[in-house]
């Protein structure tokens, strides 16, 4: 059955793990979005071998599996008020959340710190390296995360380069984000606005309403590339 797993749930036991959270006040900070997965599209990088076209369309989730969680990623975000240089990024892959972090088969969270706590010019925040996340023969290896951080859209939006290998295809993959992932049947499920008779969502998706988005893959993804992040659109005109 299609599910929406809090990025919590996802994470487990990480704040144990990396040292807790702090109570670092909000604003315009570097951070991602939480409470909710993100929705993510895997896209084989020029010079992929064969073979990362037919797992881009597993972790893609292509057939639909209903008990998939291959096209989702849980994500947090980790500050310590005793370490001001601790700043630490948690990933989730969806294959994953059925694992303990502390599991001896490996961990199935990427870590990795912000390069600051404060989001560049063009409101970019960027992890470069991360600690891959591997279980059960299969690792992702997370590069050059970089999520869109401005009041309006608060770590809502991501792209990353992923080297995923599950034993028999190791490829690289550029991966495309938006928060809250949000499970769809068609694209009026993705309509941020209220009272569209034909969505599934009365109150609307909860996607920022100048994300151009659409429904694939039994997600709401956003339209466009990893090479057009950051992607807005025209604000949608709730009424």
């Amino acid at each position: 059955m299609k599910k929406l797993i809090g990025s919590l749930l996802f994470l487990g036991l990480a704040a144990a793990v990396i040292g807790g959270c702090s109570t670092k006040e909000p604003g315009v900070i570097c951070n991602v979005g939480r409470a909710y997965p993100f929705a993510v599209v895997y896209t084989p990088k020029a010079g992929a071998p064969a073979c990362a076209t037919t797992t881009a369309a597993t972790l893609n989730n292509v057939a639909q599996d209903p008990n998939s969680t291959s096209n989702v990623w849980g994500l947090e975000g980790y500050f310590s008020d005793k370490d001001v240089n601790l700043k630490v990024v948690a990933i989730r892959p969806g294959e994953y959340v059925d694992v303990d972090v502390k599991d001896p088969g490996g961990s199935p969270l990427a870590l990795g710190n912000w390069t600051s706590f404060d989001p560049d010019a063009k409101d970019i925040c960027t992890v470069p390296t991360m600690q891959p996340a591997t279980h059960g023969g299969t690792t992702y290896t997370v590069s050059n995360l970089q999520v869109l951080n401005e009041p309006a859209h608060p770590g809502t939006e991501l792209v990353a380069s992923v080297t995923y290998s599950d034993g028999t295809c190791t490829a690289d993959y550029d991966v495309l984000g938006v928060w809250p992932a949000v499970a769809c049947g068609n694209d009026d499920d993705c309509d941020p606005c209220p009272n569209n008779p034909n969505s599934a969502n009365p109150y609307g998706s909860g996607i920022a309403t100048d994300f151009p988005v659409a429904c694939v893959n039994g997600y709401c993804n956003l339209k466009g590339t990893a090479g057009d992040f950051p992607i807005r659109g025209t604000p949608a005109a709730c009424k």
